[in-house]
């Protein structure tokens, strides 16, 4: 996985007290900035999305030093706020942003969507980028940033007016030389390298996937060097025809993609071994006064293993059909065994569900005394309302939404609503949320629903974390291998992938029962 980095200079920095969090402009949008000798990028609006592990606050991309909470888009850039740790490395930093010591931040970042400027193949536009970190940096790449607010712990220390002149002269004398000798060592790399010419994508010549396969299937030296689609999916840019494929399979997996699926498996093994929580009781509490025994608590696990399963099939063509056949035919195929292979793997997944559903069924404290067709807004209100206080307490980690079957679905989509005393903030009078029929979504009181349309039974209702369940599959999947038939002119094109399904934290499946 490529991360890239991008710095940006802070300015005006205010001090106030009471925390230890600074708000800045990390990414300025559609802001043209030259990364190297003649390469230019932008970033457009709302290109950033954290990383599925939040986003950590850096030191000078090296050490963690606190946490990003949050990314906020506005017109000009995406904003951050970041809050420091009190740890050696942190309060170093804080004291060291505070005095100015420190005067940028940097993005470390993954890019998902680019596009080139057809005039300007030197130049490449950021639509999507994955947000990994942001580091406190002592030099910037972009210019235009400022941090809007500094907010400390402590008061600062009272200075005479001579100390702070004579600090901020000492500062500028060592900034100054700072800056003379990264002159110098740019000017020096500029003059000895040349920059690295545009990664061009190993399909890119290839105007779709009828082409690629025909090409596949009549040039063994191609299927030899060709990495796989799985392997494909991560390089970037990508040709519209495989970003297309890949998002046909990404639509398909509507359960898999609210819980974590990776791409990780070990090289070998038929199985895997993975630690299941039963029980969580850490905790953490003020210590009364100095040398009192801190509060304690433990993680129970349970080693359990899963088999790695093999999901794949094949299409036998005729030679003719390679050789002759329009490209469409064969980029059809391709696109069909692809979406074949996904839906595989979200069937594994709906499977795994319904099976940790049932086991949390039996213990699951959140009811409703109606049937799954026969419960109002009143009552799933109250269930909601449940379902997070039970999460809370309960859960190791926070609540992210509802699951449905497709019943269940139905029946909210005609759910009729009787005027409150209240409205919930941002919904409208009367009304608790919305759904869109287009995709199975949408949300109540603002908590995310997902109607699945994978079998999953009926009269499903429940309260999910997406880390209750983890889809690994192979990183090259799906694969792809032929061979040829001399006798009968024929190619067989399979496809095919390793994957395992596994419940990591079970209680992360709140079913909401229905006693009627």
């Amino acid at each position: 996985m490529e991360i890239l980095t991008r710095s940006i200079a802070l300015n005006n920095a205010e001090i106030a007290e009471n925390s230890r969090t600074f708000t800045a402009r990390a990414v300025p949008y559609n802001t043209v900035t030259e990364i190297w000798d003649g390469y230019t990028e932008e970033f457009t609006r709302g290109a950033l999305e954290p990383a599925g592990l939040g986003i950590k606050l850096r030191l000078e991309h090296e050490t963690t030093i606190g946490v990003v909470e949050k990314v906020e888009d506005r017109e000009d850039g995406a904003y951050i706020t970041a809050r420091i740790s009190e740890t050696s490395a942190g309060n170093d930093a804080y004291a060291l942003l505070r005095d100015g010591a420190l005067n940028a931040v940097s993005i470390g970042f993954q890019p998902l969507e680019d596009e080139k400027d057809p005039a300007n193949p030197r130049h490449v536009i950021r639509k999507r980028a994955r947000l990994h970190e942001v580091s406190l940096v002592t030099f910037p790449a972009y210019e235009q940033a400022t941090v809007e607010e500094i907010r400390n712990n402590q008061p600062l220390e009272a200075k005479t007016e001579k100390d702070t002149e004579k600090m901020e002269n000492n500062f500028s004398a060592d900034i100054n030389e700072l800056r003379a000798g990264l002159e110098e060592i740019t000017q020096e790399i500029r003059a000895g390298l040349t920059p690295p010419a545009p990664t061009t994508h190993p399909l890119a010549e290839y105007r779709s996937a009828g082409e690629y396969v025909k090409a596949y299937l009549t040039t063994p030296e191609l299927r030899e060097e060709t990495p796989n689609l799985g392997v494909l999916a991560d390089s970037h840019p990508r040709p519209n025809w495989l970003e297309r494929e890949i998002k046909l399979m990404e639509e398909t997996l509507e359960l898999t993609s609210l819980f974590n699926h990776v791409k990780n498996l070990p090289a070998t093994g038929n199985t895997l071994e993975y630690p299941e929580l039963k029980t969580n009781t850490v905790k953490v509490g003020k210590q009364a006064k100095e040398g009192d025994v801190l509060a304690t608590g433990k993680l129970d696990f349970t080693t359990k293993t899963t088999s790695i399963e093999t999901y794949g099939g094949y299409v036998q063509l005729s030679r003719q059909a390679v050789e002759r056949s329009a490209a469409s035919y064969l980029s059809t195929i391709h696109k069909a065994q692809a979406i074949a292979y996904a839906k595989e793997i979200e069937t594994a997944t709906a499977s795994l569900f319904k099976e940790v559903y049932a086991t949390q069924a039996s213990s699951s404290p959140i009811t409703i005394a109606k049937t799954a067709t026969t419960f109002t807004a009143d009552d799933l209100t109250t269930a909601i309302i449940e379902l997070v206080e039970h999460f809370k307490k309960n859960v190791l980690y926070p609540f992210t939404g509802l699951i449905v079957s497709n019943d269940v679905f139905k029946y909210l989509a005609t759910l009729r609503e009787d005027r409150k005393a209240f409205h919930f903030t941002s919904q409208a009078d009367s009304k608790h949320g919305e759904l869109t029929i287009q995709g199975l979504g949408g949300q109540f009181l603002n908590i995310p629903v997902k109607g699945i349309s994978s079998d999953i039974g009926t009269g499903v209702l429940a309260g999910y974390t997406s880390e209750a369940l983890e889809i690994n599959e192979d990183g090259r999947a799906p694969m792809r291998l032929t061979d040829r038939d001399e006798t009968r002119l024929t190619d067989v094109f399979s496809v095919y992938g390793y994957a395992a399904h596994y419940a990591p934290v079970p209680q992360g499946i709140v079913p909401v029962k229905f006693t009627a």
